[in-house]
């Protein structure tokens, strides 16, 4: 035992055995150094509040003789203070003094130390000293009786608030605090009405103040607690009610933990809608990290990786006044990092592009817009709808490298290979002759391992498997780069570059996300004196193809309501405003089943992003419930979502 200067004894004695043996009988006195040594190891250990009880269920005597003993342990010439004492010692001799003496006198002591110890081990130890002194033994004793469900139905019924509510009580119990705040918070998510939820608020009158009592302020301060409060107004006015009307509450938990519980939740109790806005506010407004504008859903292109083909949604755009109004409200009354003109459609099908493009650019806007095509789009009349007037960057989801990848994964309604490769060339040439103050990007989709291995063989198949191929798509383009650079205007000091063979390899096996690791192609001086670049980087084929598996009825992933991760879209909140008008945070979102409602049910954007609507689809998604098709895309926690690079890849 750490405590080990405390002499132990085998073969304790129960306490209701010692109190039938005179005080001044040896064994006695060596069993409660052996029960002092134990508790004392025990707070260490951070199980305070059953070692202490232990302590509490002393009689009088034997509590006075075990008080004696530990001074005697610590002060062995008699000199020193309670200030001395190690945080265990304390807490121990703070129970005691309460058996042995007067619960006041042993509360005075206890106040007096927190003034002076301010770490969360003490204010937890604090908290189970002042509870054992009121009579409850463990947090069990604490909570009101009330008839629950086992907490094991929670996987076959996850909306049952009686099984959620008796699962916290059980995490709570066995001391994992910040678990059951998790649970907590996640009941109190679920798709359900504010009334059938009501009943949570016991749990949280019980759990705040015991939680703020251990130091876990930041825990109880988390952003997903806190959109889980605003969701709910009912349950935290029901909740501060019982802080009221519980007395047990009260004689647990630190009086400052109860004074800042009671603080907390006033402010849930009638909030702002600025102060449980799912969206941080910066400067004033709204931040969204990337919003993106699905100026039209339509696609001309059929690709088999992709599950646009499958789109159950209307098609259609958004007329470009309406857009321009968006745009108008964007830039007055929004802060973004980025803007994107599409989703999943093809942005060069809006008929008015040229202009929503250049309307963009006549606002001035402080952050960069940005789009994708498929580049089959790129057509003479398109090209001069982009001359001169560019957004900041432009993807193009080239994805193939070779005429039988194309034709494997691609309609050939609207061209070939070829044809794809000789468009983008010439959007890439217009771009450096022009000068343009835009980037562009070449996707290349690669079959590296980050796939779901219930893709199809033949999908999975059509993609570059290793970093030789894409090596050979690359010098392919660095040979048209070369051209292009050759034939380039002088002022704009155009330069041609080959990537290093190794580098290549880096960036086909390394590719994890849609971004991928640039590979440079040309580089050219705009108009405004900044460098561009032409570059192509690799894509995972999990970028699109493991959406297809939410289209077969097919499908072996499970569904779960509850899933372990919230979704990856919320530290860093985006919004997607979807041509047929919805309103959701995820532009992989087909059909458009995530939304918190349409434009035309909000007076504007910000009333939109402040509604009750968004605080309870992002209290949901932050604590892992997907209710809709689209977020069980992501989070259906099902079996081999994704492959690994072990994983055998078929060849092409």
């Amino acid at each position: 035992m750490k405590h080990a200067a405390i002499l132990a004894s085998p073969e304790p004695l129960s306490i209701d055995a010692l109190a039938m043996l005179p005080i001044d009988d040896p064994v006695v006195q060596d069993r409660l150094i052996d029960l002092i040594a134990t508790t004392l190891d025990a707070i260490d250990a951070g199980r305070a509040w059953p070692a202490l009880a232990t302590l509490a269920a002393l009689p009088p005597s034997l509590a006075e003789l075990a008080y004696e003993l530990l001074l005697l342990a610590r002060f062995p010439d008699g000199s020193g203070s309670t200030a001395d004492l190690d945080d265990a010692s304390l807490l121990s001799l703070v129970v005691l003094t309460g058996v042995a003496s007067e619960r006041a006198v042993a509360m005075s002591l206890l106040n007096d130390e927190l003034t002076r110890r301010t770490t969360p081990f003490f204010y937890a130890g604090a908290c189970a000293a002042r509870a054992v002194l009121a009579g409850y033994a463990s947090l069990a004793s604490v909570w009101p009786a009330a008839t629950l469900a086992d907490p094991a139905r929670i996987a076959t019924h996850p909306l049952d608030v009686a099984a959620h509510r008796a699962h916290v009580r059980a995490l709570a119990d066995r001391g994992d605090l910040r678990a059951a705040l998790d649970a907590l918070t996640t009941a109190l998510s679920l798709p359900l009405g504010a009334g059938e939820k009501t009943p949570l608020g016991t749990e949280l009158a019980v759990l705040l103040p015991i939680a703020l009592s251990h130091g876990m302020a930041e825990a109880v301060g988390a952003w997903r607690v806190k959109l889980a409060l605003g969701a709910n107004t009912p349950v935290v006015v029901y909740a501060t009610r019982l802080l009221d009307e519980l007395p047990q509450i009260a004689a647990v938990a630190l009086p400052e933990a109860m004074v800042a519980a009671r603080e907390f939740l006033s402010t849930y109790a009638a909030p702002t809608r600025d102060l449980i806005s799912p969206y941080p506010i910066i400067d004033g407004k709204p931040h969204i990290n990337m919003l993106f504008l699905e100026v039209t859903n339509y696609c001309n292109q059929k690709c088999t990786f992709c599950p646009d083909m499958h789109r159950e949604v209307a098609r259609s755009w958004l007329p470009l006044e309406q857009v321009k109004a968006l745009i108008d409200q964007i830039a007055d009354t929004l802060h973004l990092n980025m803007l994107a003109l599409n989703a999943y459609g093809e942005p060069l099908l809006h008929p008015d592009i040229d202009q929503i493009i250049a309307y963009v650019r006549e606002k001035n806007m402080s952050w960069p817009t940005f789009m994708t095509t498929h580049g089959l789009t790129l057509v003479d009349k398109k090209l001069k709808q982009l001359s001169n007037n560019y957004p900041t960057g432009i993807a193009v989801s080239m994805h193939n490298d070779n005429q039988a990848s194309y034709a494997a994964t691609r309609s050939a309604k609207i061209g070939d290979y070829e044809t794809l490769v000789t468009r983008v060339s010439n959007l890439a040439r217009q771009m450096v002759n022009e000068r343009a103050p835009c980037h562009m990007r070449l996707y290349q989709m690669v079959n590296n391992g980050h796939e779901d291995l219930k893709v199809p063989p033949e999908i999975r198949a059509a993609f570059p498997s290793n970093g030789d191929r894409v090596a050979l798509h690359v010098r392919k383009w660095e040979a048209i780069a070369a051209e292009i650079v050759a034939q380039a205007p002088p002022e704009a000091q155009a330069i041609a570059f080959v990537t290093d063979r190794d580098f290549i390899e880096h960036a086909f096996r390394d590719a994890f996300d849609d971004h991928g690791i640039p590979m440079p192609l040309i580089e050219w001086t705009d108009v405004n004196g900044a460098r561009q670049r032409l570059f192509m980087s690799c894509r995972p084929l999990e970028t699109y193809a493991n959406l297809l598996l939410e289209q077969h009825d097919d499908w072996t992933v499970e569904h779960k309501l509850l899933n372990p991760e919230p979704c990856r879209f919320l530290p860093d909140p985006s919004l997607t405003i979807f041509a047929t008008g919805k309103l959701g945070v995820c532009c992989l979102d087909l059909n458009n089943t995530a939304n918190f409602g349409s434009l035309s049910d909000y007076p504007s954007l910000v009333d939109a992003l402040h509604s009750p609507e968004a605080r309870q689809m992002f209290a949901e998604l932050s604590n892992g419930i997907a209710v809709s098709k689209g977020c069980q895309i992501c989070l259906g926690e099902g079996t081999a979502r994704c492959g690994s690079k072990s994983a055998e890849m078929a060849p092409v």
